[in-house]
């Protein structure tokens, strides 16, 4: 494969909802620029040692292109659950639940890691996030887990002007 290879998941990143198949598609390209709609593809790249950009470091560029695409993805999935189409809406849910994970430990100036009981060591995060995003990962194709992670990232970008203040 051109410019490409097939790398193993992560320990830190090993969780049957995001990786089934235990391994992911690495491409050269994923160095040089911030791919936030390829769920944790920069934390499997600094999990294995590959050369990556590292936008928990670099908060202020990196965040801009994850909004972007979680934007685009609330959009379709909102369709999703008005036309009832469970596996889109799983796929999509998936994807906005990544996105979600990034920008939780992103503004927290962390790499994504599970098991997801991390996250209570987290300085800024949403009031029971840890609950909720257990309930989101047990049942994605709600419109409950849909309402749920659209509240979570709302009162993470809260959250995060708070860190920003504080710093």
């Amino acid at each position: 494969m051109m410019g490409g290879c097939i790398i193993a998941v992560p320990e830190e990143l090993l969780t049957p909802f995001f990786f089934p198949d235990e391994s992911m598609e690495w491409k050269e390209e994923y160095s040089s620029g911030y791919f936030p709609e390829i769920t944790f593809i920069h934390e499997a790249a600094h999990y294995a040692g590959l050369n990556s950009m590292k936008p928990w470091e670099h908060r202020e560029d990196a965040i801009p292109s994850l909004l972007a695409a979680w934007g685009d993805t609330i959009s379709s999935l909102r369709n999703h659950f008005k036309e009832r189409k469970p596996h889109e809406t799983k796929m999509g849910m998936k994807q906005a639940t990544g996105l979600f994970l990034q920008y939780l430990f992103w503004t927290n100036g962390n790499p994504v890691c599970f098991p997801l009981a991390k996250i209570e060591k987290l300085p800024g995060k949403p009031v029971n996030v840890h609950e909720r995003l257990s309930f989101i990962l047990s049942r994605p194709t709600l419109y409950h887990s849909f309402i749920q992670l659209e509240e979570l990232m709302k009162e993470q970008e809260k959250q995060y002007a708070k860190l920003k203040l504080s710093q």
